[in-house]
């Protein structure tokens, strides 16, 4: 066993923070896993939707693929949670109490898709039952987010948690809006879910731009012009505007869902970005970490060799020049 020594510890400090660094490289890609199982089961509900809303005369084929899909996504989530489990040993009890409820919920996933094709799950049930799940997930996300303690890479997922969430309950408002065209007039406690599901995602986004770097605020006003979003806008204006038991044109719910649908996936190219944005931050965290152990160590070689028996190293501590913050960091200068 190696003396214990300011050589030896700090070089010691510098190879666990690679270490750290590479972990949390694999909850990124776990956060990423996360990320797609929301998406894919936010269209999965969307359909199925649509599938009960007709009484299974529409969207049969098209909620069959995106099932299909989801299920090797749900493979590809297993395989990223044992990853992130392998290298994550500190997860505390409330995420594996999170993941495990996560877990149940996807094995009880096969059952409830049974139950939907054969149009014995109520339309609002339905909803609720993968918005349950997907809010699972999504806390999932809050929970790695919480416990992250590089700033930086926290920074980013304050920002990915925030439009994930905010694009969760965009989800939640196309389904409840699909349902409210679908049904051909108003209802004033759905209107006043829709209203709900407005704010939620006013603040979500909010705060993602608050977050966000200059990119990602750019790329999110571009959104805010393109003809999705504002097809989307005149909409939901008449969701807003309606009456209680006010007649609705049913076959705008086919044009709202293709809206909002449009709507989600540049929300889904903003959230690539961001992960895209978040993975090259962390690459260059890692690189520098290891050129900064390398010079520490040939540093420290350089003074031990040319070391006094009185000399301390660099007089680095006691050197009041150095300001106290810069001293901790014990770089070569």
């Amino acid at each position: 066993m190696q003396n214990i020594s300011p050589d030896n510890t700090i070089l010691l400090a510098k190879t666990r923070h690679i270490e750290e660094l590479e972990r949390l490289s694999v909850s990124i890609q776990f956060v990423e896993s996360i990320g797609w199982m929301v998406h894919q089961l936010q269209a999965e509900r969307g359909a199925s939707c649509l599938y009960l809303a007709s009484a299974g005369s529409r969207f049969a084929k098209e909620r069959s693929a995106i099932i299909e899909q989801n299920q090797i996504s749900e493979s590809a989530f297993k395989e990223a949670l044992q990853r992130y489990l392998h290298h994550n040993t500190s997860a505390d009890a409330k995420q594996l109490t999170l993941v495990s409820w996560i877990l149940l919920g996807l094995e009880q996933l096969l059952p409830f898709r049974h139950q939907v094709t054969l149009l014995k799950i109520p339309f609002s049930d339905c909803i609720q039952s993968y918005t349950r799940l997907i809010g699972s997930l999504i806390s999932l996300i809050f929970e790695i987010t919480d416990n992250t303690v590089n700033s930086k890479i926290s920074t980013y997922l304050v920002a990915l948690y925030n439009l994930v969430q905010g694009k969760e309950f965009a989800g939640q408002e196309r389904a409840l809006g699909s349902h409210l065209f679908g049904s051909g007039y108003m209802q004033l406690e759905h209107q006043h879910k829709l209203l709900e599901l407005i704010a939620q995602q006013d603040r979500h986004f909010e705060l993602f731009n608050q977050f966000g770097t200059d990119a990602l605020r750019e790329a999110w006003r571009t959104t805010l012009e393109t003809e999705a979003h504002h097809a989307q806008r005149a909409y939901r204006s008449k969701l807003t505007a309606a009456k209680d038991q006010q007649a609705l044109q049913g076959a705008d719910s086919d044009a709202w869902f293709e809206a909002c649908s449009t709507r989600l996936t540049e929300i889904w190219h903003i959230q690539c970005q961001l992960v895209a944005a978040m993975h090259d931050t962390l690459n260059s965290l890692s690189e520098q970490a290891r050129r900064d152990l390398e010079n520490t160590r040939l540093h420290l070689g350089e003074l031990k060799a040319r070391q006094t028996p009185t000399a301390n190293v660099d007089s680095t501590f006691f050197n009041l020049a150095i300001p106290l913050e810069s001293a901790f960091t014990f770089l070569a200068h």
